[in-house]
């Protein structure tokens, strides 16, 4: 099985293949079949293709989740 790419969002089955970008306010990991990705967690934020979240800058901090 070829692996997803962090960032992206792939169909599942005998070959992973990618799908689309992952969405703002999404982040999806290497090998991710999950069609949207995972939720970015409260006190960070995920622009569109994250491949993980990152962290709010210093001194800010958001208890939303799903910021971009």
């Amino acid at each position: 099985m070829i692996p997803c790419t962090p960032g992206k969002t792939c169909t599942t089955g005998l070959l992973a293949l990618p799908n689309t970008d992952c969405g703002a306010g999404y982040y999806c990991v290497a090998g991710t079949g999950n069609s949207l990705g995972t939720v970015c967690n409260a006190g960070y934020y995920c622009p569109v293709r994250s491949g993980e979240p990152t962290p709010c800058p210093a001194g800010t901090f958001s208890s939303l989740t799903g910021r971009t």
